[in-house]
This record gives structure tokens, sequence and C-alpha cells, in this order.
């Protein structure tokens, strides 16, 4: 099976040599040091002079667009429009990013890892820091350090002084903004063309939900993955404050947008036609309080219980702020006792403690052993003193039987896993072995051993 592609749907602005540039440049450096090696930009231009010299010295394989649409500002529907054109049958992913993202090295991979054929990915909750002096002395938002520059919102009467930092941001204001999709998805009769309709087309200042209805959501529910437990993203919050480009004679963007505010109502009646025109379902794509925390809750996380618990209890606390403010919620005893609830709960969560290997390793209905060798006999004696079944085995080269299992082929054991199994492998090359077994399509956490020790009590465990 050849190495996915993964196509980078991007636009930038001037390399000026400003912070905006600064970070731009930061952006394209995560990208070089992906250990997923075979990436192509997508770069749509619009007004700027700088960027395809830019682009053609970063060392980066690119393909460069020229916009021909006349916007004061820029379609983010043109920018994946011209990234889905460059997708081929059965080996690409389709990767829409801001240009002020900086990527952990091995995020591209685990999208590759993770992402479901015919499927979606994202990353939630970001990272962020306000601007490079901030990421550089590491206070990020999220760790409590600045304030939030824009007010999109945010309830200023609670306290949020005894929550972890993350529990404070808004997931209305911090939707994802990078989305991985499936390139197949865009070869589906209409996908391409739909892009570009003239009756859904998203030009200059678009909704903030536009990403995730025009990308992600081409996957069906069950087929939308959340990586945020496994691969952050950082975004380096830029000069947007101060950026009038897109109305002249404004002085700031927050004028700029209101000055745009019926640009914007145009876009969300096209975006809520898209939705209606690929058989959405209502709450993932029209205007409200909970949008953007019904769309997240579409995904389905991944990570250990703990983490799915605590970013559920995260959407549960924003959600009932929103109805707090509202007025939805009628008594403020019951507010009250609400909030002190999810206080309660998120402080618990914050001191769980990460699991220990015997306790991740009960939470799966089946366990299967891969390598049938030595060091499989002292896994399998470990998991069985403490009390875990091996539902069976299986070996890239050994056959026939072994310890009382009949060893299974790579591909018996794809054609018998459950979907909610985990594999443990027991092998030193535990990374060559995961790598062919996502390459037959087994998308199942898998486990391994860092070090000797195979008693489970203390036993360096980690999940590939």
């Amino acid at each position: 099976m050849s190495e996915k592609k993964i196509i980078v749907s991007c636009s930038f602005r001037e390399f000026d040599g400003g912070e905006d540039a600064k970070i731009q440049q930061m952006f394209l450096d995560s990208i070089k040091a992906q250990t997923h090696k075979n990436v192509t930009l997508a770069v749509t231009n619009f007004h700027e002079k700088t960027v395809e010299k830019a682009i053609s010295e970063c060392g980066l394989d690119y393909v460069f667009f020229q916009s021909e649409l006349d916007l004061r500002y820029y379609s983010i529907s043109e920018v994946c429009y011209n990234a889905a054109s460059l997708v081929t049958p059965g080996n690409s992913i389709f990767l829409h990013s801001s240009a002020d993202h900086i990527f952990p090295p091995h995020f591209f991979e685990t999208i590759v890892k993770r992402m479901p054929e015919m499927g979606s990915v994202t990353s939630f909750p970001q990272k962020v820091y306000d601007g490079i002096a901030a990421y550089e002395a590491d206070e990020s938002l999220e760790d409590g350090f600045q304030n939030l520059r824009l007010d999109r919102g945010m309830l200023k009467d609670i306290d949020d002084s005894d929550l972890p930092g993350v529990f404070a941001m808004d997931p209305n204001h911090w939707l994802p903004d990078t989305v991985a999709v499936d390139g197949d998805l865009f070869l589906q009769p209409g996908a391409l063309d739909r892009l570009m309709d003239p009756r859904f087309i998203q030009k200059d200042i678009s909704p903030g939900v536009a990403q995730n209805v025009l990308l992600a959501f081409l996957a069906k529910p069950g087929k939308r993955k959340n990586i945020v437990m496994e691969a952050r993203y950082i975004e380096l919050l830029n000069d947007y404050m101060s950026d009038a480009r897109s109305v002249p004679g404004a002085t700031t963007f927050a004028e700029a947008r209101r000055d745009q505010d019926d640009l914007l109502a145009i876009n969300w009646e096209r975006l809520i036609q898209y939705g209606k025109d690929v058989g959405m379902e209502p709450y993932e794509y029209e205007n409200g309080p909970f949008v953007k925390i019904n769309q997240v809750e579409l995904y389905e996380p991944t990570g250990t219980h703990e983490q799915k618990l605590a970013f559920q209890t995260y959407l549960n606390l924003w959600r009932m702020r929103y109805l707090v403010r509202a007025g939805n919620i009628p008594s403020c005893e019951e507010t009250v006792s609400a909030q002190d609830h999810l206080k309660k709960s998120i402080a618990l969560l914050s001191a769980i403690k990460p699991p220990s290997p015997i306790e991740e390793l009960s939470c799966y209905p089946n366990i299967w052993l891969y390598g049938a060798s030595a060091y499989g006999e002292l896994v399998l004696g470990a998991l069985k003193g403490k009390g875990l079944s091996v539902k069976g085995v299986a070996d890239t080269y050994q056959t026939g039987n072994w310890a009382g299992f009949d060893i299974h082929t790579p591909d018996q054991l794809k054609s018998e896993i459950g979907a909610g199994d985990a594999i443990f492998i027991s092998s030193d090359h535990w990374k060559e072995i995961s790598d062919s077994l996502l390459e037959i399509g087994l998308t199942n956490h898998m486990y391994s051993i860092k070090g000797g020790n195979y008693s489970l009590d203390n036993m360096d465990m980690q999940q590939i």
C-alpha cells in the first residue's frame, strides 16, 4: 500500500517581516519537521505580493493557485476547492489549516493512523498562545496565562479560578480550525463542484463553523474522530485585531466585522443551504448558541476513559453557561448548585492519576496479543496474572498453535477483531508491526511495552 499523501489546504498573508510573517514561517517549519514526509502544500493566493516567493523558498512540495475572485479578503471555499483538486483516489488525505498553527512532529502521522475510511479527523481543544512571545515563554491561554483577546460569549460573572485553564476556554470561540478528511470524499459525485457553487460559496468573512460544515461533515456519523488526547496543535494568535484590510477606512478588525455583517448573514444562508444539500442534520450547521458545541460533540474523542469523561464535562460546563445566559435555567439556586456540581466533577477529574496498565486494558471488551514468541509468553503470563483474558493471538510469520491458541495471520485478525478491541504488541519491533497493521486497515487501539518489566504492576506501557 502506498504512503498516504497529505494535501495541506492553506492561504497566507504577506511575508513582510512582521509578527504574522514570523508565525507563518513557524507554521511552515512545523510541517517540514513532521515525521510523515509525504506532504504537499496547496496554497491559494488572494491579494498578497510576497507569498509565492516565500513558499518557493520554504523547501516543501507545493502547488500555487492565484485567485481570480474579486474579494476584499479571501474565500475558504476556493482555498478548499483548489486543494481538493489535487486529490487522487485511494491515497490522499486533505488537511485544511490556518497558517498560524504549529504542529507537533507526530501530528500528521497520527492523522494518517486515525483517519477512518471515508472519515474526518480533528484535534480540539488546541493549545493557544497570545503571540510568539507568550509561546516562547510557554504561557498558554489554556494554562491561565494572559486574557483572551476576543469576548465571544464568555460569562464574566463566573469564577474560574479553581478550574483548570482549559475549562475557561469557550468551545464557541476555539472551534477546531484544522480539519483533515479522507480525500476520497471529494471524489464523490458533486462534492468538488458544490464547494464553488454560487448558491453555497463562502466569500470574505465566513461563519466560524464553515470549515467543519464544508469539510468534516462530508464524513458520515461514526466516521469523525477527535484526536485531541493523542495529538494537539498550537495556535499562535496573530495580529488580527488591527487587520482592517477587508474594509477601506476601517481602523480595527472589529470595525471591519461590523461593516460586513450583511455579507456574514449571506454566508450563513449559503452554509445552511449547503448543509441541506448534502443531507446534514440542522444542528450540524444552523446558527445558535450551541452550534459549535454540538459540532464538537459529533466527533468521537480518542483517549482513555478519564480523558473522554473530562472532555465531555468540559462541553457540559459550557452548555450550561449558555443556558444560564439565555435564562433557560430558571432558579438561581439550581444554577449555583449545577455550577458547584460541575466544579466538583472537574476537580475530581483533574486529580485523577493516569490509569494503571491493568485499569486501562480492562476497559476493552477483548485483548488480542500480537507476537507468538518467548516475549509474548511473558506478556501473556502477566496479563493472565492480573485476571485479564486474551481473545486470540496473531503473528506476522508464525503459524499453527501457540500457548493453546491458533495463530491468526494479520488478515485473519482483521476479519475477526471487534471494533472496540485492543491489540497488545509483544515485540521490540512494535513500530513496524503497528504500521503494517494500519496499512491493512486495522485502526484499533494498540499497546506495547517500553521496558522489560512484564508484571503489569509498574510496567512502562505505551499506547501506540
